[in-house]
């Protein structure tokens, strides 16, 4: 059991580094390229005489406009072209790059889709100089929201992205954001050429709900914390969850500042909670294992991320707003509520040992669903887990049932009955 929970344990930091690491970091150094007019002989020399296994092929302003890989010497060069021939009949183009502050999954992703072998790193700050858009207009920085913001994105997540941009006057509205809406189509036109498909809920920076500068955005959240609509409640329950992952992050904490502040306003957190109720866990009063009984695929399977993971998110989020905890993670906000003394060593040991078994069950099933060719799915069947792991998903919905009777008395003043 320790074995496995070390495994889980390095599972969920691999998991959350993962999205955050940059590619700059891993990018090799020291890369041939040549220029436009090159032939096939001279593409060849250089990546003898240095060693490479790739060449990028540059404009004649510097920019990179293709790329040719050894693969492309065998299958192209080789026996069938003169070595007069210019590099441009070889090489791979358009040239698909990633700038060197993008994140390193994202790369990894668009590699395995396009199955490439080489992908260059860009400088600078991405393609949008190069198109004659020019530098960005004022300083921003690129949020992520839930799943994606904690940290915890299981298999098959779409877009939650926003834009928090530096203040600016209100006469250079149309001017500034013209470019970063252009900015924003790009942005999430590339995830969702990836493999981040574009978000059905439309909790995108092309939306302007979510792109706003430091000062709208404190607006929108003290307007959101006074109506206490169902609407509100569930665009609250989507933005708390941001994380910065392209920027400084001045402007994100100045935001989860004022976001701290926001919820303390007298009756906010239980109306929130309230809200929140309709996430219970997977349990039937009997204390059995309640799995969904209409017709289908899915018919006595359980889903993991609404009847384990939402609930255990939910009243993590709403005690971590409450003590003005700035984590966005969950095991990182159960952590953070332990050394508050807002929950007793065995609740903090149960409610971490829940979250890791059922990341461990969604993420196991999830893979099994790739390796079969399967859709990828948040059901996993109780059937086919063992009797020890039945007992112990059991115990996990009533350890996180038990703490949210506790949230929900402390915020509202009730029991969930």
């Amino acid at each position: 059991m320790a074995r496995r929970r070390r495994d889980i344990d390095s599972g969920l930091m691999y998991q959350t580094s993962f999205y955050s690491q940059r590619a700059g970091d891993y990018m090799a150094t020291g890369v041939v390229s040549l220029t436009v007019q090159a032939s096939c002989l001279e593409a060849v020399d250089a990546m003898r005489a240095q060693g490479a296994s790739s060449i990028v092929v540059i404009d004649s302003i510097g920019r990179p406009v293709g790329i040719v890989t050894e693969q492309d010497v065998l299958r192209k060069v080789t026996f069938h072209l003169g070595e007069d021939t210019p590099i441009t009949h070889v090489m791979s183009s358009p040239l698909r790059s990633i700038g060197e502050d993008d994140l390193l999954f994202q790369g990894i992703a668009r590699m395995r889709r396009h199955a490439l072998r080489h992908m260059p790193v860009l400088n600078g700050r991405g393609h949008m100089a190069a198109d004659d858009w020019g530098e960005p207009p004022i300083n921003f920085e690129v949020v992520v929201m839930g799943s994606g913001g904690r940290g915890e994105s299981f298999l098959g997540p779409d877009q939650d992205n926003g834009l928090i941009l530096d203040d600016y006057p209100d006469s250079d509205h149309d001017r500034i954001d013209r470019w970063f809406y252009e900015f924003a189509c790009r942005m999430t036109a590339s995830l969702d050429a990836i493999g981040f498909p574009f978000c059905k809920g439309h909790v995108m920076a092309t939306n302007p709900l979510w792109r706003k500068s430091v000062s709208q955005w404190r607006d929108q959240i003290a307007f959101w914390v006074q109506q206490r609509k169902p609407k509100t409640m569930l665009l609250c329950d989507i933005f708390f969850d941001f994380s910065c992952v392209y920027g400084s992050g001045i402007m994100t904490g100045r935001l989860r500042d004022s976001v701290t502040e926001a919820v303390q306003h007298p009756g906010f957190l239980g109306a929130l909670c309230l809200a929140d109720q309709s996430h219970d866990v997977g349990l039937d009063w009997l204390g059995r294992l309640e799995s969904e009984s209409e017709p289908g695929p899915n018919k006595g399977k359980l889903n993991l991320k609404m009847l384990g993971i939402l609930p255990i998110v939910g009243s993590s989020r709403l005690m971590s707003l409450r003590e003005g905890i700035r984590e966005s993670g969950t095991v990182a906000r159960l952590n953070a509520l332990f050394e508050k003394d807002v929950i007793s060593r065995d609740e903090h040991a149960e409610l971490v040992s829940a979250v890791r078994l059922l990341t461990d069950l969604l993420l196991g099933q999830q893979l099994r669903d790739v390796v079969g060719d399967k859709p990828v799915t948040k059901h996993v069947d109780p059937r086919g887990l063992s009797r020890l792991d039945r007992e112990h998903l059991k115990e996990a919905f009533k350890n996180i049932r038990s703490f949210r009777a506790k949230v929900r008395s402390e915020l509202t003043g009730t029991l969930i009955g």
